[in-house]
């Protein structure tokens, strides 16, 4: 009774002392599972209920409902025989649950068995699962026509053919009792599909880039990129180029060279792709949504806003009258697609200066996400990184930190300690702690931060630039140039290999070394920096940014070095009219810089 409140927050059956009739519906009918009682109007509202256990009510009953239905209304059971024998037996079903394995008050079928897996390991996973689920659904669709339904049925058998033998490793008896990792299972099924699938290349392909698909999000890319195009490559075999799956493998390896930091190779094959969707009016298509998502990505992280924002907006519009049309059946994963592109937007627009619009739609597409995924998750991690992003630009950095460390603790839960994604949260986290004076305290997350950026993308990646900026730009502030310098130099390297003179990273990486010149005494060093960085932000952003007043606040501060005091004084006050324009007067970067032009 008390693990029933506990789960719900409503007692297992309402009774009214005094009321025979209800004395006897007490001792002959079984109370509700936890999951529908959580439903049934009681004094307080559901949320209510829901809010002290950290959810919402969707969220609860989806939580409670299986192993936790089952758990309490087996100790709850009328029949002795049929509830657990003693409170070690209740305590060992309800460890079992929380450590993902099966519970004796479920019946043990393999369905069940394989479920549980499916939980334990649900990142490698869930996409594989959400494939055999669409290839079943589309046998039964097509049933009407017995030759197609026989088909679609055989191929929905050879791919749960697959499946069940992959799930079939993490039996003890197969597995001699040793812990069977998402990867390992990942290995034996490619394996096994470019053994055994060889006569079966529809079947073959649709494996080859779930598996590859799930690869990339682990963060293997270098195992994800052969089966990614080797499923690619047989697709265009089967089907010839214009075929939906064709364009889903073109976004699944646009989005794996994205990861890899080969831009040119992912707007090509992004670009095809989305050209394919629109000719055929699929622009409302998960997998067009989601080759839009990559594309913004890259077009922001290049630097290109004046092409993420039309292309966002586009796609949303497709997307919300996809959504105003569906049916059931599209209406859940919906939403999250449209709060995905929502999320791409507001960098946009913050990028763009207007910090505010970025700000309320962050909130919204957090608020929906919560709602439809709950937490962990890592989608949830990454909008409150955004959002702290977004406060921190806003001069809040004390507010930023604890939605900083949430997003931290969140993807280490969800994506464990190697994933790539982990050293953008330490890199931010640091930056946080750096601008608010605590450098000390920030030195090591940016450490470590290079270290998995590094270690998981490889030392010339694209990526690793920020966390080199990053550690870089701490040490500076504690007065050590030596450690920071040769830093600020292997970024401005790597960054100017891999992207143009404009590309943000190379902006900042050159602007951060002509800080360090300029400290050192050197500013004839410093200046042909601080010029290239003040055009290229021009160019990029147009006269009124924040990043333009920053660009002219450096060379400002530079000639006041050197004694030139009447251009230093122009340059200062210009920077300080396009921030209080942006920022408003009472910003504290705003009134910094008025206090240094003395005004």
């Amino acid at each position: 009774v008390i693990l029933y409140r506990l789960l719900c927050g409503l007692p297992p059956q309402s009774w009214e002392p005094g009321d025979p009739a209800a004395l006897a519906r007490l001792l002959e009918e079984d109370p509700l599972p936890p999951s529908r009682r959580t439903a049934e109007a009681q004094p307080g509202s559901a949320e209510e209920r829901a809010a002290p256990r950290r959810s919402n009510p969707a969220a609860l009953r989806r939580r409670l409902e299986g192993d936790l239905d089952g758990i309490t209304l087996k100790a709850l059971a009328k029949d002795r025989q049929e509830r657990y024998p003693s409170v070690e037996a209740l305590a060992r079903d309800l460890r079992a649950h929380l450590e993902g394995r099966p519970v004796e008050a479920r019946p043990p079928t393999w369905t069940y068995r394989a479920g549980k897996f499916l939980r334990r390991n649900r990142l490698p996973i869930s996409v594989a699962a959400a494939f055999l689920v669409f290839v079943l659904a589309s046998g039964v669709s097509l049933s009407r026509r017995s030759a197609q339904a026989r088909r679609q049925r055989d191929k929905a058998e050879r791919v749960a053919g697959v499946l069940v033998d992959l799930f079939e490793v993490s039996d003890p008896g197969r597995s001699r009792g040793e812990e069977v990792t998402a990867r390992e299972i990942l290995d034996r099924g490619a394996l096994r599909v470019q053994r055994e699938l060889s006569q079966d290349p529809e079947v073959r392909a649709m494996l080859l880039d779930t598996i590859g698909r799930v690869y990339r999000q682990l963060g293997l890319y270098g195992e994800a990129r052969p089966l990614v195009e080797e499923a690619l490559g047989e697709r265009r075999r089967l089907f010839g180029n214009g075929h939906p799956e064709v364009a889903a493998s073109l976004v699944n390896l646009g989005r794996l060279a994205l990861s890899e930091g080969r831009y040119g190779e992912a707007e090509a094959l992004l670009a095809e792709a989305l050209g394919l969707y629109r000719s055929s009016r699929w622009q409302a298509r998960p997998e067009a949504l989601e080759g839009v998502e990559a594309l913004a990505d890259l077009f922001v992280q290049r630097g290109r806003l004046g092409e993420a924002e039309p292309l966002l907006r586009e796609s949303l519009a497709a997307a919300r009258r996809g959504l105003s049309a569906s049916g059931e059946e599209t209406t859940s994963e919906m939403p999250l697609r449209i709060a995905r592109l929502e999320r791409r937007l507001a960098r946009v627009l913050d990028d763009q200066g207007r910090g505010d619009e970025a700000k309320e739609l962050l909130e919204e597409v957090l608020e929906t996400q919560r709602r439809h995924l709950g937490e962990p998750h890592r989608e949830v991690a990454t909008t409150l990184n955004d959002l702290a992003f977004q406060l921190s630009a806003e001069g809040e950095f004390a507010a930023a930190e604890p939605l900083y460390r949430r997003a931290l603790a969140m993807r280490r839960q969800v994506l464990g300690e190697d994933h790539p994604d982990l050293h953008v949260s330490f890199a931010n986290l640091a930056a946080n702690l750096a601008q608010q004076g605590r450098y000390g305290e920030a030195t090591e997350p940016s450490r470590e931060a290079l270290v998995l950026a590094r270690r998981s993308l490889g030392p010339r990646h694209p990526e690793v630039v920020p966390s080199l900026n990053n550690l870089a730009v701490i040490l500076f502030n504690q007065g050590a140039y030596d450690e920071a310098e040769p830093l600020y130099r292997e970024a401005l390297e790597i960054a100017r290999s891999t992207g143009t003179r404009d590309d943000p990273q190379v902006v900042t990486a050159a602007a951060n070394l002509g800080r360090l010149l300029l400290a050192r005494g050197d500013a004839d060093g410093a200046e042909p920096l601080y010029l290239a960085v003040l055009e290229a932000r021009l160019r990029t952003h147009g006269e009124d940014h924040p990043l333009v007043a920053s660009s002219r606040a450096d060379l400002a501060h530079l000639y006041w070095v050197r004694g030139e005091l009447g251009q230093a004084e122009e340059l200062l006050r210009r920077a300080l009219e396009a921030e209080a324009r942006q920022l408003g007067e009472e910003h504290p970067q705003v009134l910094a810089r008025r206090s240094s032009l003395g005004a």
